[in-house]
């Protein structure tokens, strides 16, 4: 059995989540706690790591996994040619190991960056530039300043690192 993407529809994580797993699949659904501070009240709400993805487990040889696609909450099975599109055990190990006793990520970007600090992009299509790190945005994603041909944008992204 190996781990593969289900890309789900907006904000059905979690009703996608139920269904597969009433379908007998096993799923992972990775969290984190964001704290939100409006006025002079501060809440915590539990959102998506992955917005709009889940991890599920399938043997394909075994398991009627195009039932899937078909699943409530289901936008599609990520797939190339129509072959499910197989996740490495240690990045699901790895995304594990980073989950508090309730099963939640802690993201501490906040902690490890100060504005101002040259950071360089990990992916997307800005994968290797690096700009200066302003912030965080409301969702927790890390906010750049990048110069591309001379001015200056703004861009957000969940992984970057610090350029010593």
């Amino acid at each position: 059995m190996n781990w593969y993407v289900v890309n789900t529809k907006i904000n059905k994580e979690q009703l996608a989540e139920k269904h597969l797993n009433r379908q007998g699949f096993i799923t992972y659904f990775p969290k984190y706690k964001k704290i939100i501070s409006h006025a002079r009240k501060v809440t915590s709400v539990i959102r998506p790591l992955f917005p709009r993805y889940i991890f599920v487990k399938i043997d394909l040889y075994s398991q009627r996994w195009a039932s899937i696609n078909y699943t409530n909450g289901v936008s599609r099975l990520v797939s190339m040619h129509n072959i499910p599109v197989k996740v490495s055990k240690e990045v699901i190990s790895n995304i594990k190991l980073q989950e508090d006793n309730d099963g939640l990520m802690h993201i501490s970007y906040a902690q490890t960056f100060k504005e101002g600090d040259e950071v360089k992009i990990h992916d997307g299509i800005f994968s290797g530039v690096t700009g200066l790190f302003l912030g965080l945005t409301d969702d927790n994603r890390v906010k750049v300043l990048l110069n591309l041909l001379g001015k200056e944008i703004t861009y957000s992204s969940a992984s970057v690192s610090a350029v010593r």
